[in-house]
């Protein structure tokens, strides 16, 4: 089989994913990818892949022009390759993907990567979606509960498909802790991971524990702000805007424990792979998904949604019980036998037996 997958570009969880995909399927298939924003490397050796990649510097300037000229330039593409099946990644690749091939009968799965829930769009963007997920033969969410999305519009071809949790190079050996307890948070630095906020809530625990610092790795139009936070709470000597991190797993396995402050998520990787390597994880429920990975707290302690009090409880339990992180960190690694590529790529397989099938029948 054929298969083409459409992606922005290497960086970020959709472009992990679609890394670890691609290599899984070329070992059976002939597999290319398209990225649509290229601006970095490969995180993988993606061994057997083709590549096409669209420059960000490339493109013209002003929004539906770069919008159809993206579209023009993945018609091309699909052109030459003749792909068997399409599986575009992201909402705004999933409109160029679906808008471009309309009248086309070719398979197209359309991931949603994102909690799509209660999102609600203005016209025209609202009427292009619609229409776009029309076309689609499957629509791809991480978690169940993602299925209701646009009112459950489309939950017939809804299908879930989490995330694969690749075993990390290495295990946090949760018994060599400094005298200072790290806590890592990672993600782009905007309004939904909540950096500010969680800043606050360092504020407090390292006032009652001083043996604690925080390390937040990642870039965004929040850096200003959360430096000046960090000038703001007196935290210049305990707290630490790290830049971007060029793979995560490094940077998990010298701290101690994981923070999530998110108040959006889809399926969040950056929490994944610091269970995975045994970190003990904080994490506020931004979404129903989020208990399923945690296992309803067996795996990783969830707050609800913005209960500082919750969150900075469990912070200080973690800094100060060896004993409950390592049960914890022995928990969290699960994860990579429950979300391992057999089990990952099964939904996968069926999705795209199914979109195969209901393209056929049309």
């Amino acid at each position: 089989m054929k298969i083409l997958f459409v992606v922005d570009d290497y960086s970020g969880g959709a472009g992990n994913i679609v890394q670890l995909l691609s290599t899984e399927y070329a070992k059976e298939n002939e597999v290319s990818v398209l990225l649509t924003n290229h601006t970095c490397e490969k995180r993988y050796p993606c061994e057997g892949v083709r590549f096409y990649e669209l420059d960000a510097d490339s493109k013209p300037n002003g929004g539906l022009r770069v919008f159809a000229y993206q579209v023009r330039w993945i018609r091309e593409k699909v052109n030459l390759e003749k792909p068997d099946v399409i599986i575009s990644f992201l909402t705004i690749n999933n409109l160029f993907v679906c808008l471009g091939h309309l009248f086309k009968k070719i398979p197209i799965i359309a991931c949603e990567r994102v909690n799509p829930l209660g999102r609600k769009e203005k016209f025209p963007w609202n009427f292009f979606r619609h229409l776009a997920y029309t076309r689609a033969q499957i629509l791809t969410v991480q978690f169940e509960s993602f299925s209701e999305m646009y009112d459950g519009k489309y939950k017939e071809k809804c299908r879930v498909t989490p995330n694969y949790i690749a075993p990390p190079p290495a295990i946090k050996d949760l018994s060599k802790k400094g005298s200072k307890t790290r806590f890592v948070s990672c993600g782009r630095l905007n309004d939904s991971k909540q950096f500010e906020l969680l800043l606050e809530m360092f504020y407090r625990i390292h006032k009652e524990n001083p043996d604690t610092e925080l390390r937040i790795y990642g870039k965004g139009p929040y850096e200003d702000l959360l430096k000046k936070k960090i000038s703001d709470l007196g935290l210049e000597d305990s707290a630490f805007l790290m830049g971007y991190a060029n793979g995560t797993y490094p940077v998990l396995l010298e701290s101690d424990v994981y923070l999530m402050s998110s108040k959006n998520e889809g399926f969040p990787n950056a929490l994944s792979e610091a269970m995975a390597v045994g970190l003990p994880c904080v994490a506020f429920r931004c979404n129903d998904g989020i208990d399923i990975l945690a296992d309803y707290g067996r795996r990783c302690v969830v707050a609800d949604l913005n209960d500082t009090a919750a969150f900075e409880k469990a912070c200080l339990m973690f800094a100060s019980d060896e004993a409950l992180c390592k049960e914890y960190g022995e928990r969290a690694k699960e994860v990579t036998s429950v979300y391992s590529m057999e089990n990952v790529k099964k939904t996968w397989d069926d999705s795209i037996r199914e979109a195969v099938e209901r393209c056929n029948k049309k």
